[in-house]
């Protein structure tokens, strides 16, 4: 985070756009919305929720959790979906560019603007390009050719949820900021910089040191072996069961959502 704040200071203090998943799970620790509260205020963010920010998924409870926290506190600038926003480029207002925010699930096309100033679409959706930027079994609908016509509205169409990093004319998946599962052994962690005539440059960020540690399976588990030949008959290499939960939460009831909530923050004090 200082490598990133050192050059927005040098650029002039630029946006620092987020396309989603700003944190890993709505109800993160305490402490680590605390250190972001400190480390993130004068940094310029403005940002889309991804699903991981959203409590059960929605985008209606975006405010309930962390994301929202950081809403409130004046840390970000949480963009609303459905409109252009114009934003200025730096702190003399000279400058500007403008923004659509199409944030989880909230996919309305926009509508073109004919003004010069640069523009972005910031879209959080699973979206690949290659074999190499997708999970196995990935469905053909969510590759890239899905959404040409967002690329002929914008300069830029910056793209959310997919951790591994790709680009493809100006249709830019960035990537997480760290590699969190084993799937991300090899992924490079790339930034992008929009220039104020709507040039944009794709950028490797600096590497940080990760050391991987295979888990053995441990004999005496009952059943671990068999779990683990389902998995890779499933092509499945990591799974994260609290967004399993999260997923089938979303076919509650109201009262059954509510209680799932009770249940997860409880565990989250924990």
């Amino acid at each position: 985070m200082r490598q990133i704040r050192e050059l927005q200071k040098r650029l002039g203090e630029p946006d620092i756009l987020v396309s989603g998943d700003l944190f890993d799970r709505a109800n993160p620790p305490a402490s680590l919305v605390s250190w972001a509260i400190e480390h993130l205020r004068k940094m310029n963010i403005a940002c889309i929720p991804g699903q991981h920010d959203l409590t059960g998924h929605s985008y209606q409870l975006r405010m309930d959790g962390a994301y929202g926290a950081l809403v409130k506190a004046g840390v970000i600038t949480d963009l609303t979906p459905g409109e252009w926003h114009l934003r200025d480029i730096g702190p003399d207002g000279e400058q500007q560019y403008s923004v659509y925010a199409m944030p989880w699930n909230m996919y309305e096309i926009p509508t073109k603007l004919k003004h010069r100033a640069p523009k972005v679409i910031s879209l959080h959706k699973y979206v690949w390009a290659t074999d190499n930027s997708k999970y196995p079994g990935a469905d053909e609908s969510a590759r890239v050719t899905g959404i040409t016509e967002l690329g002929n509205l914008a300069d830029v169409v910056s793209i959310g949820d997919n951790h591994i990093s790709w680009r493809v004319g100006n249709f830019l998946n960035h990537g997480s900021l760290f590699s969190t599962t084993s799937a991300q052994k090899e992924h490079a962690h790339h930034l992008g910089i929009l220039y104020s005539d709507g040039s944009y440059d794709w950028m490797r960020f600096p590497e940080i040191s990760v050391e991987w540690v295979e888990n053995p399976v441990c004999p005496e588990v009952p059943g671990a072996d068999k779990f683990i030949e389902e998995l890779k008959t499933l092509e499945i290499d990591s799974v994260c069961f609290r967004e399993q939960l999260d997923s089938l939460a979303e076919n509650l009831d109201e009262n059954g959502k509510k209680s799932y909530r009770e249940l997860t923050e409880s565990l989250d004090q924990r």
